[in-house]
């Protein structure tokens, strides 16, 4: 809002939050419920769209220190690890919604440098860590955490982080709910309002 005030002179525009939030938890877990596995896949989902091995090091500190176990809904093989071909296509496939949402339906905890990753721990009620890129799209990470007051989940500098302290952090899902609650009416009431 007020990069759209100091460069475009306007001063109508309004912070809503992503359509992804407009819909209730209850559409996705339907979507979710078409996604039928029986496998166990983990307890800790890790959604990372830019792996590092300091990234992944944290992972792996999270995971000895909360006893979760880490799983992704993500393909097999990254574009780039090595060259495409019929007999290995199928492990560059990216999962179906309904496998991705699920993923958060199973979760206890999410690891994300996502921010819909994050969005959706946020819909799904889950505890998360989000991971922000100093050099990519930080605002967005800010100004939904901010709205949530949830700040403190986001972190820039994976060398200082202590996970010990940040695990004991409990989020109010109550208060998060009803401040959803408040911005999806918001951002429904824009919405109607503007689409006539």
């Amino acid at each position: 809002v007020e990069m759209i005030k100091k460069f475009l002179g306007r001063n109508d525009a309004i912070h809503v939050v992503d359509p992804t939030m407009t819909l209730s938890v209850e559409h996705y877990r339907h979507i979710a419920k078409q996604e039928e596995t029986t496998e166990s896949r983990g307890t800790m989902k890790v959604y990372m769209l830019d792996r590092s091995e300091e990234k992944l090091h944290l992972v792996n500190q999270i995971g000895k220190a909360t006893s979760l176990q880490m799983f992704e809904v993500l393909p097999k093989k990254r574009l780039g690890s090595e060259a495409v071909n019929n007999a290995n296509v199928n492990d560059f496939a990216y999962p179906n919604p309904a496998q991705w949402l699920r993923g958060y339906q199973d979760a206890r905890f999410v690891i994300t440098d996502s921010f819909h990753g994050t969005v959706f721990s946020i819909l799904f009620n889950i505890p998360f860590l989000a991971i922000g890129n100093k050099n990519r799209g930080l605002a967005r990470f800010q100004s939904l955490l901010n709205m949530f007051n949830l700040s403190d989940r986001l972190i820039t500098d994976l060398s200082n982080f202590d996970s010990d302290t940040f695990i004991q952090k409990e989020i109010d899902w109550s208060k998060v709910n009803g401040v959803l609650d408040q911005q999806r009416k918001k951002a429904t009431d824009f919405l109607r309002t503007n689409l006539q």
